[in-house]
């Protein structure tokens, strides 16, 4: 951290962000911007108590900020063994023997993607339990919705074969693939399974890749496990100490009593979601879609009544509270645009001019969008924390959605040009643990997306990685631009060049600032 008893610094650049050609002097009292100026080396306006940081050479960004993060399990992932990219029997195999395995604990591994392998069917429980025997395993999927155990690691859930989710093979055996909602079923379990030194250490691990990748904010979409409130007060105690400014939606669970939003406002938070689910994920064929998925009858998933929404959305709106819907299907989009509709005309009704927008409620993913539901969320001000780097992974003509959905809806996925056209407030994430926190990374993802129609300038992409999450945490006026009375708060990388040439792994983080102080590096 930089040290200036006087807390005045000037920031010299002459690729500033949003700011035209020449250099620009951003000047810096007490962690706020004072004002920009243009300045020359024969300036004599500079206090003489001021601290010069010349970045003149680099590109300097407002704060680069990540609009959809579950950073508690993140921080899991990260002190969890990983099979990600692994093809074959033999690799995973290899990948779970580097493991000491434990007879008395589940055994956690993280990223496997059944669709990579040749015959996906012979990954199951009886090859884990030839190999492993007794010891519980469980492999978290890539998209996080769905899980391959072992026998033992089933008796360890005290999961059912009868259990809608637990596949079954043609004789009727669990397969040890468990996805819907009977893998949602146990997803508090796996997170207690974890010790608060681990979930610590990782939350340490996971500040300093965001870091590292030129990241100013966060916002944590939690609440898992069984004792959420433990949970919560773990991330707003670290918050208090950690260089990145945090956000939280707490996750309050599937059947909220009113009780649990007054918790949260007791909290003192004004957001509550975490990313409640309304649907699960196309890569388990479990987000629900108006037509089904390519080759089967299945139409995915809803998890949730019209009636269940409309009453956590009255409930939250009661309490002034923002709230956060995991929407991914088109049918799970059209079904919260419903109730927000209803429920729009009873409040305008009522003479409540801003209607539903007042509390900019957020549909975050939102991938499988037509034109109207796009034209709809922007009439009613509804949010979307949106993850381009999902459309990088598995987008690509012949990739995994095509595959999942044909190619009549390929072009129907993370429809950022459209959105952005037709004024929908959408601000880019990463959806970690699903995909690396990587602002870099997701600008490139939205400049060259696969589909052309659906590609943004290279403003428009920054846009979304800065004032899109401050638009979305309601703290636009003093985060996400470069501005007198903003926060000092910066991404400075050595070039553009990676992200515009679409090779966004080259890209080199500089420095980041929070208010006027230096995090990183340290």
């Amino acid at each position: 951290m930089k040290t200036n008893p006087a807390n005045r610094t000037i920031f010299l650049s002459d690729n500033l962000f949003s700011f035209g050609d020449g250099v620009f002097a951003v000047r810096v009292e007490n962690g706020i911007i004072a004002a920009i100026d243009p300045w020359s080396d024969s300036t004599s306006a500079k206090p003489h108590d001021a601290e010069i940081i010349d970045l003149r050479g680099k590109a300097v960004f407002p704060g680069f900020a990540d609009s959809h993060v579950h950073l508690m399990g993140t921080a899991m992932q990260l002190v969890t063994p990983s099979v990600r990219g692994v093809s074959s029997l033999d690799e995973l195999d290899k990948a779970i023997e580097k493991s000491e395995l434990k007879n008395d604990l589940l055994n956690k591994f993280s990223g496997i993607d059944l669709s990579e392998f040749p015959n996906r069917a012979e990954v199951n429980a009886a090859h884990l339990d030839r190999k492993y025997g007794g010891h519980p395993l469980f492999i978290k999927s890539i998209e996080g919705h769905s899980g391959l155990f072992n026998t033992a690691g089933l008796g360890w859930m005290k999961l059912e074969a009868g259990m809608e989710g637990v596949e079954l093979d043609s004789a009727g055996r669990p397969t040890g693939v468990v996805r819907g909602e009977a893998y949602e079923n146990l997803v508090d379990d796996i997170y207690d399974s974890y010790t608060e030194d681990e979930k610590l250490r990782g939350l340490g691990l996971a500040i300093a890749d965001a870091l590292s990748k030129g990241t100013t904010g966060i916002h944590c979409l939690e609440g898992y496990g069984h004792n959420r409130a433990r949970e919560f007060a773990t991330i707003l105690e670290f918050n208090k100490t950690c260089a990145i400014d945090l956000l939280m939606y707490p996750r309050i669970g599937p059947n909220p009593t009113s009780e649990d939003f007054d918790a949260v406002v007791e909290l003192g938070l004004t957001r509550v979601g975490g990313c409640e689910l309304i649907d699960g994920a196309i890569g388990s064929f479990t987000a629900a879609m108006r037509d089904p998925y390519v080759g089967t009858s299945n139409l995915g998933k809803l998890y949730k009544s019209d009636e269940e929404i409309e009453d956590y959305y009255r409930n939250a709106f009661l309490r002034g509270l923002q709230p956060c819907f995991h929407v991914i299907g088109d049918r799970a989009i059209e079904q919260c645009l419903n109730v927000l509709e209803k429920l729009d005309a009873e409040m305008k009704g009522r003479g409540e001019i801003q209607g539903v927008s007042r509390f900019r409620p957020r549909l975050d993913h939102f991938i499988c969008a037509h034109d109207e539901d796009i034209a709809r969320a922007a009439r009613l001000g509804v949010c979307a924390g949106v993850q381009p780097s999902f459309m990088r992974a598995w987008g690509e003509k012949g990739g995994k959605y095509e595959g999942a959905l044909g190619r009549e809806r390929w072009p129907m996925l993370h429809r950022y040009g459209a959105m952005t056209r037709g004024g929908m407030l959408i601000a880019a994430g990463s959806d970690s643990y699903i995909t690396p926190i990587d602002p870099p990374l997701q600008i490139a993802s939205m400049m060259h997306h696969f589909n052309r129609r659906e590609r943004v300038s290279f403003d428009d992409a920054v846009l979304a990685n800065t004032l899109g999450a401050a638009v979305l945490g309601f703290s636009e006026k003093v985060k996400g631009k470069i501005a007198p009375g903003y926060d000092a708060t910066f991404t400075v990388l050595e070039s553009t060049q990676p992200i515009s040439e679409n090779s966004p792994e080259n890209t080199s983080v500089h420095s980041v600032w929070i208010r006027g102080e230096k995090v990183w590096p340290e």
